[in-house]
């Protein structure tokens, strides 16, 4: 029999252990940087699976309906709940979270194994093939309908316009390492763009992308969009490899970028981010990750090396009034970058466990901006210079 049980609880030290609790009869999920931590849990017929909410902001709901935690008036759950259920037959459970998430794995998503399952069926959504069923991406953009996949052969896929994806829950993804997006000269010259996502859980994963003028993929006020094992070539001709304006719950994943002329990845100008950027590898551009007038950016578990600068936040000085950034910078290596870290005009900014070389430099300007247990990549603490000028370069 299903029980479902609602706690809240401040979460103590115990939180700050390496590895949650994981037994046969329970498991726990770690709700922090607009990701469930593992994607999928395990237990046994009647084992119970707890949430521990690290960061608020967020909620978890099953796809079926069968559970839907929320906080006070259905309000997202604070920092510091625990929320528990128990499952009682061999099934898979997909969950989301409602704010960054959706049904079908889309964003913030994770699921349950429960006991010995029979193993999940393929992607539900219609399926458009190119070149088999459309003759190009933007075709089958332009025929598609929400929760469709589009996939793209191996080889390369020339693009003669920027690709609009205005089309919400759809996925386009790469069929191996091979498939590819390259630009082509058109009426209007190169494409500024490879793709332009301005659909809500629009989720690219699985392809490589050529050096168009202006970015790779950019996603333009695309909520709750998910960028997943993409790889950016800039060749040194492109400004951006990927860019994120004006989004809430975005997530870039496992994502290679190099060889721009201004970022690796940007993500700039929204008040309420929720943006997770997760396993990056951002090298030989200008800045490897830079944050501008941003709130809610986690950058995490990445390696940016041999740009100009590593990763610069901060304010954008031009806007009135001023609005400090608010980014975790947690667990990445920033190596052989002239200027390792920068970070300027930022409150309610944690800077932890990176491993950082070259300059480390903040402007003391900003409330409640922590740096702790950062080292050099000899291994010595290091903590930053206080640079005064760092928010005008």
């Amino acid at each position: 029999m299903r029980r479902l049980v609602l706690a809240l609880a401040l979460v103590t030290s115990a939180l700050s252990t390496a590895a949650p609790a994981r037994s046969d009869s329970t498991a726990t999920v770690r709700v922090d940087g607009n990701a469930f931590a593992p994607f999928e849990a395990a237990v046994d017929v009647n084992g119970t699976v707890s949430w521990l909410v690290q960061e608020g902001g967020h909620t978890i709901a099953a796809d079926d309906g069968r559970f839907k935690f929320r906080g006070t008036n259905g309000s997202a759950l604070p920092a510091g709940t625990s929320v528990s259920f128990a499952f009682g037959a061999d099934e898979f459970v997909a969950y989301h979270c409602e704010i960054h998430g959706g049904p079908g794995g889309q964003g913030m998503a994770g699921r349950v194994r429960v006991g010995a399952p029979p193993a999940p069926a393929p992607y539900p959504e219609p399926l458009i093939r190119v070149p088999a069923d459309a003759p190009t991406l933007a075709a089958a953009v332009a025929v598609a309908a929400p929760g469709y996949r589009i996939v793209l052969a191996p080889g390369d896929h020339p693009v003669v316009e920027p690709v609009e994806v205005a089309v919400d829950k759809l996925t386009i993804a790469g069929t191996d390492a091979t498939t590819r997006l390259v630009p082509v000269a058109g009426p209007r010259g190169f494409p500024s763009t490879a793709l332009r996502l301005t659909g809500s859980h629009v989720r690219v994963e699985r392809l490589r992308i050529g050096a168009f003028r202006a970015s790779g993929v950019h996603l333009d006020g695309a909520n709750a969009a998910e960028v997943l094992d993409v790889h950016v070539d800039g060749a040194g001709f492109m400004l951006d490899g990927i860019v994120a304006t004006a989004v809430t719950g975005a997530a870039v994943r496992a994502t290679t970028t190099t060889g721009n002329r201004r970022a690796g990845v940007r993500v700039a100008d929204c008040a309420a981010c929720g943006v997770l950027i997760d396993g990056v590898q951002s090298s030989y551009n200008k800045i490897g990750l830079h944050l501008e007038a941003v709130r809610g950016v986690t950058v995490r578990r990445s390696a940016v090396n041999r740009n100009a600068s590593g990763i610069v936040a901060g304010a954008n000085r031009l806007s009135a009034p001023l609005r400090h950034v608010t980014v975790s910078l947690l667990d990445n290596i920033v190596t052989d970058n002239t200027d390792g870290v920068r970070i300027s005009g930022a409150s309610d900014t944690l800077v932890t466990r990176n491993v950082v070389g070259g300059a480390f430099t903040w402007d003391g300007v900003g409330r409640n901006v922590t740096f702790v247990n950062n080292r050099d990549p000899a291994g010595a603490r290091r903590e930053p210079a206080l640079d005064p000028t760092a928010s005008l370069r």
